[in-house]
């Protein structure tokens, strides 16, 4: 009933010396911090974004990129990415992240690479099947994931472009 919960209201208020509107309040005013910071950091990001670059390479007249981010949901990879593409004259580029402990993989295609027969399609596919994993998309961008990350780091690490595109 409407009055056994304002007696537990009344109850929780004096257990906590603080009254449930102030407690009310303050929760309110975290979230907004949070929120805010949340937002700082976006923009640190995407003002930093050149830092995520970890190889590149210059092969048949392509810019290839290979961009990590450590920790990243999808769509916060995807506008770093996006970001980077813009600010870059990039052909291929392949990104990896990682959310909740699974591998995600993007990668974006220009229209020169498109013409030189690399769609972003095919080449996660090409990136992925080797490890158990798929993904799919269209000519200029796809995506896929991968539940085992350690095998994502590891061929992450020896991923070599001219191997790669031939």
């Amino acid at each position: 009933s409407n009055k056994a919960i304002k007696s537990k209201e009344k109850h929780l208020e004096n257990k906590l010396e603080c009254p449930l509107e102030a407690i009310v309040e303050k929760y309110h005013h975290l979230q907004e911090q949070k929120q805010n910071l949340e937002t700082k950091y976006r923009q640190l990001l995407q003002k930093n974004v050149g830092n995520f670059v970890a190889q590149t390479a210059d092969i048949q007249n392509l810019h290839c990129v290979q961009f990590q981010l450590q920790t990243a949901d999808m769509q916060l990879l995807r506008s770093l990415c996006k970001t980077y593409w813009t600010q870059n004259k990039t052909d291929i580029l392949l990104a990896a992240g990682e959310v909740d402990h699974k591998g995600i993989v993007l990668i974006f295609c220009s229209e020169q690479a498109i013409q030189q027969g690399y769609t972003a399609g095919s080449l996660i596919q090409k990136f992925l099947k080797p490890l158990g994993a798929n993904g799919g998309g269209k000519l200029d961008f796809a995506s896929g994931g991968i539940k085992e990350i350690n095998l994502l780091q590891s061929a992450w690490q020896s991923f070599n472009w001219k191997t790669f595109l031939l």
